[in-house]
């Protein structure tokens, strides 16, 4: 959504060197979505970043400080504007503000929440300014070099809706660190060639490495796993509800770790575990004269042994960043599902959601 201009505290900006450039920075002047709501019902807050724990060094690697705005929200965080000397007319833009959850969300979501709230911001600036933005590029990136430090990074063009003047670049690189957002914004008339990106992708990795929060200032949150009735039903499945509390332990471990960022590996590894669980259950269970009921996992199961239980994973939860591997049947898969009687819904979130398990500051 556009930021509401009742709550932003953008700061005043000088004249323009290219409208487009500066129509996108005023774009980003404040977090878009998450942050912006947690003063109305149904969102919490984790922790505030108090601007004595910001740290914002003057200089990085390339890159000269020049301003530093703490909005006088406090969910909106703070602001700390760069100059980027090797390209003149770069904005960049660091925001550092508290994760938030919807009370009917999962942490396993609150990546994809934000860089959707980037996406939809860039895109009705846009409109609002008649310019003409291309289609967007997902990416992942981790500028620390761990799974940690894993985020979403979104590349989109943007020109005069005439195709006249000079066309601009607008990068939005979102994560998790020292358990608050991290968000970067970049836009700058940046050639689509291999150096420019290069020189992008530099900047993230001097600024995660420099800005941000003082090291545990933040404390660590305590996490559960919520099992809500549209998995277990009124009478549940002792197979499958096992199961599914392996599974959100999986993804409960992954956010303990820092690791917010949702990838084809880490749902490929945790749905696997969750389905292996549940055959020795319903083995069990069988041994015992009470089989299990048909659920999710039976799916799962006959998939598995077709030998598509890596194409299931992709196909019923995949994310527009993931990397999945090459060699994907996804042509088999088609044939499948058409080939079976009925329909096979996945169970997603918010069905099983991993919540803050203490009263928030």
């Amino acid at each position: 959504m556009p930021p509401n201009p009742s709550r932003s505290r953008c700061p005043k900006r000088p004249g323009a060197l290219l409208g487009a450039l500066l129509v996108f920075a005023q774009a980003a002047c404040a977090p878009t979505n998450g942050p912006g709501a947690t003063a109305e019902a149904g969102f919490q807050r984790y922790h505030e970043v108090a601007a004595s724990d910001l740290v914002a060094p003057l200089q990085v690697d390339t890159l000269e400080r020049v301003q530093v705005h703490s909005f006088a929200d406090a969910s909106l965080g703070h602001m700390i504007r760069y100059r980027d000397d090797a390209y003149t007319q770069a904005v960049v833009d660091v925001y550092v503000y508290p994760l938030v959850l919807h009370t009917e969300a999962s942490l396993t979501t609150v990546l994809a929440l934000e860089a959707q709230s980037i996406l939809d911001g860039m895109e009705a600036v846009a409109r609002r300014e008649g310019l003409a933005y291309g289609p967007p590029d997902f990416l992942t990136l981790a500028p620390g070099g761990s799974p940690e430090s894993g985020g979403i990074l979104i590349e989109r063009s943007l020109s005069e809706a005439d195709g006249a003047g000079r066309r601009a670049r607008s990068f939005g690189f979102v994560t998790v660190k020292d358990h608050a957002f991290f968000k970067v914004r970049i836009t700058g008339e940046f050639a689509g060639d291999p150096a420019a990106d290069a020189h992008v992708k530099d900047i993230l990795e001097a600024l995660y490495g420099a800005v941000g929060v003082r090291p545990g200032v933040i404390p660590a949150p305590d996490l559960r796993v919520v099992i809500s009735p549209d998995i277990t039903g009124p009478e549940p499945d002792p197979c499958a509800l096992a199961a599914w509390i392996l599974y959100g332990a999986t993804q409960r471990q992954a956010l303990i770790e820092g690791r917010f960022l949702s990838t084809w590996a880490r749902e490929h590894e945790a749905r696997s575990e969750a389905l292996d669980l549940w055959r020795k259950r319903k083995a069990s269970s069988e041994r015992e004269g009470t089989p299990c009921a048909e659920t999710n996992f039976s799916v799962a199961d006959r998939l598995d042994r077709a030998g598509l239980f890596r194409e299931y994973v992709q196909a019923a939860f995949a994310q527009p960043w993931w990397t999945p591997p090459s060699d994907l049947d996804m042509q088999a898969m088609e044939d499948w599902i058409a080939a079976q009687d009925g329909d096979h819904d996945p169970v997603r979130f918010p069905a099983l959601r991993i919540v803050w398990d203490r009263d928030l500051p």
